[in-house]
């Protein structure tokens, strides 16, 4: 038998004769009520099943459904001997129950009927770990609106350029703004009617659209644009796109379709998404240190201290987006982890991803601030134009941290020329010369 997962709060759907099928888990305060309704074309007393609500103690320990079973809550055989069929009841304590639907007679001509399925406590249709939700989510809205609001307000004042990353940046917030405010719409409606099932559905475009633009970014932004010198080609940022798509649509696929056939083929076209992604980030962070490293490698040889240079913060720029990068990740992934294997209502997974994601913000606002209003000087020096033939060249064996301790060097002051960004020679074998080309930067 295969078992497949659908969601409590659908209206109506169809079900096999020949499957099993386990509803989502839905937690019930004191005189919280369930009512089932059957409906069949051709109904038949040699058509049957068995219906369960288990505790969640009870769903754990059964590793196999089969009739016959006990249940504390809910047991009960239900014979298809009429066209429409209702059970209903109240559960008298505060409890998580799953519900399960075990076929009696899988080798029979399988059969189709339709269940729907009404949960609700005493004065709301959420799940009563779903209820604090309902002040978490406003709270973490107007916390975010005024970090949002006060980032905008600075950059407006002082009247910084902003570079393209900047702007992706306030798309990407404004989308989280409205994600965040169909998050909470989709919950209160589903709380006072019970049925959200259209806002549902826009929800799950919204989320998926701005969770694919948050890593994309990401992606793009460990390849060093608005950094360095950094061609982004279409295919380029089309798999930089696809990759994070293909991940977090298959996080509700499951919610649209019962996917339970083919469980193992979606964990397996997610985790290839997932370790798609982190090659990309891992050659992208390589690549832009190696340009980094090479551009101090050729002022340090014009003379001058590298660390005293306007190039030398694109360096710890980029070290802090790696830690931000790697730090994240590996919060994230803790985080997981702990939920994953110790128990907690939904509402503390909600509060600790939607923290989670500000920090991101923060942290990102904080790394791609406006500096000043040379920052187009500082940001743009190095646009990717057509004068390969014209930029110093620097072997991949000459880069090493020991430019970064360079002494009796020059320092760097305002209006002093500096080599522009040069390129990297894969080959050890032949001394390619530096050419003597410099460009302007001014002090930030």
């Amino acid at each position: 038998m295969i078992l497949s997962f659908l969601l409590a709060w659908r209206t109506t759907y169809t079900v096999n004769s020949l499957f099993d099928y386990t509803f989502k888990d839905y937690g019930f305060y004191s005189n919280g009520t369930y009512e089932y309704e059957i409906s069949i074309e051709n109904p038949s007393t040699s058509k049957y099943f068995e219906l369960y609500m288990f505790t969640r103690d009870e769903y754990r320990n059964s590793w196999v459904f089969d009739c016959g079973m006990q249940a504390k809550y809910l047991t009960k055989r239900i014979i298809l001997s009429e066209p429409t069929i209702k059970i209903n009841g109240t559960i008298s304590d505060q409890v998580v129950l799953y519900p399960v639907f075990i076929s009696c007679v899988p080798d029979a001509v399988p059969y189709e009927f339709q269940i729907k399925v009404f949960f609700k406590n005493p004065t709301t249709f959420l799940d009563y770990r779903e209820v604090p939700c309902l002040w978490i989510k406003p709270t973490i809205l107007v916390v975010y609106t005024v970090i949002y609001s006060v980032w905008i307000l600075i950059s407006i004042i002082k009247r910084h350029v902003h570079t393209k990353l900047n702007i992706f940046l306030y798309i990407l917030y404004s989308l989280y703004l409205l994600y965040q405010v169909f998050d909470y719409s989709v919950l209160k409606k589903q709380g006072e009617t019970g049925d959200a099932i259209s806002l549902i559905r826009i929800f799950d475009v919204v989320q998926v659209l701005y969770e694919t633009i948050l890593l994309s970014i990401i992606i793009i932004a460990s390849s060093g644009w608005c950094i360095i010198m950094t061609e982004l080609t279409w295919q380029k940022v089309s798999l930089s796109i696809l990759y994070p798509f293909i991940f977090f649509s298959c996080n509700i696929i499951p919610e649209w379709v019962n996917m339970r056939m083919w469980f193992f083929i979606i964990v397996i076209l997610q985790l290839g998404a997932l370790t798609m992604i982190c090659r990309e980030i891992y050659l992208n962070l390589l690549d832009a240190e190696n340009r980094i490293k090479a551009h101090l490698v050729v002022i340090s040889r014009s003379g001058f201290d590298p660390t005293t240079t306007p190039i030398f913060i694109k360096h710890e720029m980029y070290n802090d987006m790696i830690y931000i990068i790697i730090g994240s990740f590996f919060a994230y992934l803790m985080i997981m982890i702990i939920l994953l294997f110790f128990y907690a209502p939904f509402w503390i997974k909600d509060m600790c991803v939607s923290v989670f994601q500000i920090y991101i913000f923060c942290a990102l606002s904080y790394l791609y601030r406006s500096r000043g209003n040379d920052i187009d000087e500082y940001m743009k020096a190095d646009d990717n134009t057509n004068d390969d033939d014209e930029r110093m060249q620097v072997r991949l064996e000459d880069l090493d941290n020991d430019v970064l301790h360079s002494n009796g060097k020059m320092q760097w002051r305002t209006g002093a020329k500096l080599p522009r960004e040069p390129r990297i020679s894969s080959s050890p074998s032949k001394e390619t010369p530096l050419l003597n080309q410099i460009t302007h930067y001014n002090q930030l």
